[in-house]
């Protein structure tokens, strides 16, 4: 039998750099303060220009990126299969489509995520995100990716995005006071009164026409009453009220729609 060994002064001292080498990098991945800054890397993106990271700085664990876009960039990654919780500090918007400048966090070979800005201190947006080798992906398909709820009575609702592409919208359009409901009776046995609220827009499009919409309305005096959602395309719909008796006001008209972006 004939056991193997060790040059001491060439082989153990490179396994030994080995191993040290990959501590280093667990360590600096994990730990997020000093002594070891590589755990959490606060990285500057002001401007309007793509960014690629070193393997250094991508060995952290905490990315936050900080400053003022005024476009839309990347940030690249290594193809490199890792983990991060992202924390997208920046600021920065184009004024003309009031929409925030994006920040997506990719590798050079293949797809990659939006982080959207945060708000903070109420609304921190703290993302956890991997690089399977070629693309960075959500790391958790049931977390949270992009909202708009800390926004007080946005003009078009509320929306929650989740990783696994579901997506919630709603919104609270209040009374609508002096309805002029339109009448049509189509052959029924009875005169069905109706109120059309036209083009509806959801704060964020779906994917496909058909959501799931439930929509709300109470008319005035009068409990025999019907909404639904018609003529729905990815970015809107219409409401329609309906009624077997004239009614003057709708209170408490709202819906709530779930689909896939």
């Amino acid at each position: 039998m004939t056991l193997t060994r060790f040059d001491k002064d060439t082989q153990v001292k490179d396994l030994a750099g080995g191993l040290n080498y990959n501590s280093d990098i667990i360590e600096d991945h994990f730990d997020a303060i000093n002594p070891h800054p590589q755990g959490r890397l606060v990285l500057d993106v002001s401007g309007d220009q793509d960014i690629n990271l070193t393997a250094e700085q991508a060995r952290s664990g905490q990315l936050i990126f900080t400053g003022v876009l005024t476009g839309n960039i990347n940030v690249f990654v290594p193809c490199s299969c890792m983990v991060w919780h992202v924390q997208n500090q920046t600021s920065g918007k184009d004024w003309f489509l009031s929409l925030d400048y994006t920040l997506t966090i990719k590798t050079g070979a293949g797809n990659g995520v939006l982080i959207q800005q945060a708000s903070l201190p109420d609304h921190p947006r703290i993302k956890r995100v991997l690089c399977d080798g070629t693309d960075v992906v959500w790391a958790d398909g049931s977390q949270i990716v992009e909202d708009n709820l800390h926004e007080e009575n946005p003009d078009a609702g509320y929306y929650i995005r989740w990783a696994n592409r579901l997506q919630k919208c709603w919104n609270y359009l209040g009374t609508i006071e002096e309805l002029t409901p339109a009448t049509s009776s189509s052959n029924l046995p009875l005169t069905v009164y109706y109120y059309d609220i036209i083009e509806i827009n959801f704060p964020k499009p779906f994917a496909t026409r058909d959501p799931f919409i439930v929509c709300n309305a109470n008319t005035e005096y009068y409990g025999d009453m019907y909404v639904q959602a018609l003529s729905k395309t990815p970015n809107h719909f219409d409401m329609r009220i309906h009624s077997l008796a004239p009614f003057r006001l709708a209170r408490n008209v709202s819906y709530m729609a779930v689909g896939i972006y």
